[in-house]
């Protein structure tokens, strides 16, 4: 429907997060299995949906930066044993949704995906993540796990480089 509208459209799914209430409590989906797979199989799942369609340009990997951030030490893989010293939790209260800092890392992800601009580019002083109460050092370590997300796909073409506007004065 929207290619017969505008054949330029691109359309773009986005493969989300694992759920960690259907990871770690035993009545979960995916208990038993570790985090990351619930991730990895949705991402599957969006994949086989994206070839099904010559309308759908590709697959936004959301969930493997959760992955990545959790693998790296950014955030922590488990919020139900407390949040480590230092890290992030990427759920919010209901271990469903995301966090400020999970809708951050999406926001990066699509950001960088749909501009092929380097979210790292962002910086240490960008505004959503202060104004969103994240610290400097924060942003950076998120910007960064979405720029090597975005970066690991093979044959992807290389991120530009971001230059935001100067304010008028």
């Amino acid at each position: 429907m929207l290619r017969s509208n505008n054949p330029q459209v691109d359309i773009r799914l986005v493969a989300t997060w694992s759920r960690a209430d259907q990871t770690y409590p035993t009545t979960g989906h995916w208990h038993g299995k570790p985090i990351e797979q619930m991730a990895l199989d949705v991402r599957a799942a969006y994949n086989l949906a994206a070839a099904g369609s010559p309308a759908i340009r590709g697959v936004i990997p959301v969930g493997q930066a959760w992955n990545r951030a959790m693998k790296t030490g950014i955030a922590d893989p488990n919020p139900y044993d407390g949040i480590d010293f230092g890290k992030v939790s990427l759920w919010t209260h209901d271990h469903y949704h995301a966090s400020t800092y999970g809708y951050y890392l999406e926001a990066l992800m699509i950001f960088g995906d749909l501009t092929g601009l380097d979210p790292r580019s962002l910086g240490k002083g960008e505004r959503a993540a202060f104004e969103l109460g994240m610290s400097a050092a924060q942003a950076v370590a998120l910007q960064q796990v979405a720029f090597d997300e975005l970066t690991a796909a093979e044959g992807r073409p290389p991120l530009k480089p971001f230059t935001p506007l100067k304010p008028a004065r």
